[in-house]
């Protein structure tokens, strides 16, 4: 479901950067390991659309993400991907479940409150619902991304150090509820971390 070949990156200034090919189905999860400065998040960004390699492929199901316009990518990215970045970004102004409805929006998808409803209570944040993000613990402001992420039930979830800030406990809960929000939409799901106690969780991984 997703396929990557000989994918490289040059930041101006600096040596090429080239990646190694994957390729991972649904309902299966690859941790993506690696020291600081190794382009890891370089790797998420090709992952997601957000950078184009200067060489190589990216490929979701039949689409290859290269052949895309900008305008083309980010509209398939918002149908087909989620992203748990590393740090929370929310409309500050919206509540958790105005942020998801605004995620739906942007998917050309109706806005369902039963749905937002559903998966906040699976995730255990059911009654932060109309609290703004900055009312939110840090926990459930990651808790909160991982429902944005996966609202629109994407292809591919993505996460970009998940754990970092975390103690050994929440490290562990936060890469278990990953892989079971995965699971339960369907999706397969990629963790770019240097963290590794992640290693507990995570069987098929590989590093950069």
């Amino acid at each position: 479901m997703v396929n990557t070949h000989e994918l490289s990156y040059t930041y101006p200034g600096s040596n090429p950067m080239r990646f190694p090919d994957l390729t991972l189905e649904r309902n299966s999860s690859l941790l993506v390991l690696g020291n600081s400065g190794t382009g890891k998040t370089t790797f998420l960004h090709l992952l997601a659309g957000l950078l184009v390699p200067q060489g190589g492929s990216v490929k979701i199901g039949d689409t290859n993400l290269v052949e895309l316009s900008s305008k083309q990518r980010d509209r398939f990215r918002g149908r087909h991907i989620g992203i748990v970045f590393q740090t929370s970004y929310f409309l500050k102004a919206l509540s958790v479940a105005e942020n998801l409805q605004l995620a739906m929006r942007l998917a050309r998808k109706k806005p369902s409150s039963e749905k937002i409803e559903s998966l906040l209570a699976f995730l255990n944040i059911a009654d932060k619902a109309h609290k703004k993000p900055y009312e939110l613990s840090i926990g459930e402001q990651q808790r909160a991304s991982i429902a944005r992420a996966v609202i629109n039930q994407p292809d591919l979830l993505l996460a970009d150090e998940p754990t970092s800030a975390l103690d050994d406990e929440n490290a562990l809960r936060v890469a278990q509820l990953l892989q079971k929000t995965a699971l339960e939409n369907n999706s397969a799901l990629i963790v770019v971390t240097h963290d590794n106690r992640l290693k507990e969780i995570f069987q098929n991984r590989i590093e950069i």
